[in-house]
């Protein structure tokens, strides 16, 4: 990746020297792009650090850490069900992923654009603007992200037909009713992958008496999980040694992908519910709209086998799902940026 001082003079912004950045401030990921590069960074949102934070890794190399440190290095999940916990760590982490994409780069004050939660408060907004310009951003912008999910998957935001967007991401679910270029409906849950995990680390607790971790647990979902069984839920299976809860003995597992279905039920039902609430709240010209053009499902949750397939049979809508739903919402603010004089009127600082 070259640096030349033509390339940055092409990107300046009229409000003085600096790159604009787009993030996708996710719960359980973060996500950079860069204007006029693309996707740059693409990292679990963990932070390892000393006792002093002189010392400090983030990403996959910090998640490797959860749970085996000793008394020297705190790992740390600075956001939670979509919103910031932690000011100063999530600081942290966003300056040393800054650096990471930046390296080589004199760049001073960097343009923000943060996707958030169609559910956060204002005083949780507030949390978001405060915690970039603690990182040194010259400016910060808010863009819901079920419409930046929209964007990103190609949809015609500005049709005067109703689309439906279901952004399933790490901390929330994200439904949105969107028509004329604006939401015209939404709700937000606080239930998505990390709810998914904490609910096969509790059943994997219940049901067979063995404690396992968080990575254990998103690591059976990746493998194996599902919202909707298939005909072979009752073989599909994978392994996990975890402490047995009574004898105290470390102890080898077997769990099936329909026990998974069962275990999850709790979290994908809430998804569920979140949708009809949100068709409950539309007129009958939006319903049609919907009913003929289905919904499309995204984010990292809609990797999850069978959770498509499961709003089908359950609501009878049809639905999409793009190639990488990860990206959908960094991709949705990466053309936010590009096309900035066209996208102002989503700001929602």
């Amino acid at each position: 990746m070259g640096f030349s001082l033509k390339g940055i003079f092409k990107k300046l912004s009229p409000k003085g020297l600096g790159q604009s950045i787009a993030i996708d401030l996710g719960t359980a990921n973060v996500l950079f792009y860069l204007l006029g590069e693309g996707v740059v960074l693409n990292e679990p949102s963990y932070v390892a650090y000393d006792k002093n934070k002189k010392e400090v890794l983030v990403g996959q190399r910090a998640k490797e850490l959860w749970g085996r440190t000793g008394g020297d290095m705190e790992v740390a999940r600075p956001l939670k069900d979509g919103v910031i916990t932690d000011s100063e760590t999530t600081c942290l982490m966003l300056k040393t992923f800054s650096r990471m994409v930046m390296a080589q780069r004199q760049i001073v004050g960097p343009r923000f654009l943060v996707g958030i939660s169609s559910g956060i408060t204002n005083v949780e907004k507030k949390a978001v603007i405060e915690t970039a310009h603690m990182c040194g951003a010259r400016s910060v912008d808010l863009v819901e992200e079920p419409m930046a999910a929209a964007i990103g998957c190609g949809l015609p935001v500005d049709d005067s037909r109703g689309m439906m967007v279901v952004d399933v991401g790490g901390g929330t679910t994200e439904v949105a009713i969107i028509s004329m270029g604006a939401i015209a409906h939404k709700e937000s849950v606080r239930a998505g992958g990390d709810k998914i995990d904490q609910a096969i680390a509790d059943y994997i607790r219940q049901k067979h008496g063995v404690g396992i971790g968080l990575i254990d647990a998103e690591r059976i979902k990746m493998e194996i999980g599902a919202a909707y069984p298939s005909e072979d839920s009752a073989v599909i299976n994978t392994t996990v040694n975890g402490l047995d809860l009574y004898s105290g003995r470390l102890e080898e597992i077997t769990i099936t992908q329909k026990e998974i279905v069962e275990a999850i039920k709790e979290p994908v039902d809430a998804m569920l519910n979140a949708i009809r609430a949100t068709l409950d709240k539309c007129s009958p010209e939006l319903i049609r709209d919907i009913a003929e053009r289905g919904l499309t499902l995204t984010g990292g949750g809609a990797l999850l086998t069978g959770l498509g397939e499961l709003i089908e049979q359950r609501l009878n809508i049809e639905v999409t799902i793009p190639r990488e739903p990860l990206l959908s919402v960094v991709m949705g603010l990466g053309t936010i940026l590009e096309n900035i004089d066209q996208y102002k009127k989503l700001f929602v600082n």
